[in-house]
């Protein structure tokens, strides 16, 4: 609500009055928004606070104390508004009749003739001088309905912000979903003026915290990235920073933590297991193996003789079911040989555990 400096109310000046029929006349839904995923990057509030220059041709989006003291100075001088017609004056219907507030803050409720006739922000009730009494022309308020639905559109791609940064595809997309398709490009160009809206250092930032917290290789952090709408160039540029020492020790971190999980595999499945698992984190085959390399995992006969007797017992509970002998023998030693063991434990199996 404005105050000027010598104690005014804007609502006793402009004789604001309660909104008894609030429901149905105002445009809008109460304020409201659910908080998605986990921020990449939180956008600096201070920097949306601080973004006031307004486009040109939406110059009055945000009230400076300039305008507003200019307000109450002029509705003062007017005696709280310009006298309203009679109601059988061919202006009557034109003429402002009541502006009352909304119960979300900032928004008010402009009644022409005594009917509703259309809802202002309070930056735009400021910067049109909007009073009691004053006449509205069809053009004036289709301009004021233009510079409105700028300005919800705008506060919508602000709240959508203050959670975490977001790409001008993101943006876009959220303004088509609150039905602000029309307002898209004119509300992107301000937030990109304002520097509130930077694909590249979107990019950066996500490349930085996917590396970094996730461990993700540059392979998947460009389809994200290309998903979010951001354009190869900036991809490509962000993932500078991320090298290829820094990619290798990734890789390690995820091998070391997965080699630590054992189960009844034989290395080689267990080694390619592994492999497949990098590769769909986005790794490279050169990065996997200077990875591999680094790591030279040793490796546990004892351990994987005992994968390799669970898996071998498995097998013979199976095959033994309709055959017998050698031929069970045969397929037996096939089935261990699939799954990627030694010959000689496969061989020290089948004698201690068949040939028995």
């Amino acid at each position: 609500m404005i105050m000027d400096s010598g104690g005014f109310n804007l609502d006793d000046l402009i004789q604001v009055e309660p909104n008894a029929d609030w429901q149905s006349a105002t445009d809008e839904e109460s304020d409201t928004e659910e908080i998605d995923e986990l921020s990449d990057a939180q956008t600096p509030t201070t920097q949306i606070e601080k973004s006031t220059e307004p486009l040109s041709q939406y110059s009055a989006q945000e009230i400076n104390a300039r305008d507003a003291e200019a307000y109450v100075q002029h509705l003062k001088q007017s005696g709280r508004g310009n006298q309203i017609p009679a109601k059988n004056d061919p202006n009557y219907k034109r003429t402002i009749t009541k502006i009352s507030a909304q119960k979300r803050k900032g928004r008010y409720n402009v009644y022409l003739g005594g009917e509703y006739a259309f809802p202002i922000a309070e930056a735009l009730l400021v910067k049109h001088l909007l009073r009691k009494g004053m006449l509205i022309s069809e053009e004036f308020q289709k301009q004021l309905e233009v510079e409105d639905n700028f300005s919800k559109a705008y506060t919508r791609a602000l709240n959508y912000l203050s959670y975490k940064m977001r790409t001008e595809q993101e943006i876009r997309d959220d303004l088509a979903e609150h039905e602000f398709l029309a307002q898209a490009d004119a509300v992107v160009d301000k937030l990109k003026e304002q520097n509130l809206i930077n694909d590249l250092e979107y990019a950066k930032s996500y490349v930085r915290t996917a590396a970094r917290v996730n461990r993700k290789g540059p392979r998947v952090i460009a389809q994200d990235l290309a998903e979010r709408g951001v354009d190869d160039q900036s991809i490509q540029v962000a993932q500078v920073e991320y090298d290829l020492s820094e990619q290798v020790e990734n890789a390690c971190a995820l091998i070391k933590k997965r080699m630590k999980k054992r189960n009844k595999t034989s290395e080689r499945q267990r080694m390619q297991k592994l492999n497949n698992y990098l590769f769909k984190k986005g790794y490279t085959n050169e990065v996997i193996n200077l990875a591999f390399d680094e790591m030279e995992p040793e490796v546990d006969e004892d351990e994987e003789y005992d994968a390799l007797v669970k898996q071998g017992e498995k097998a013979l509970r199976r095959y033994s079911r309709k055959t017998q002998g050698y031929e069970l023998h045969q397929k037996t030693k096939a089935f261990l040989y699939s799954k990627g063991f030694k010959r000689e434990l496969i061989e020290r199996f089948m004698t201690e555990k068949v040939d028995d």
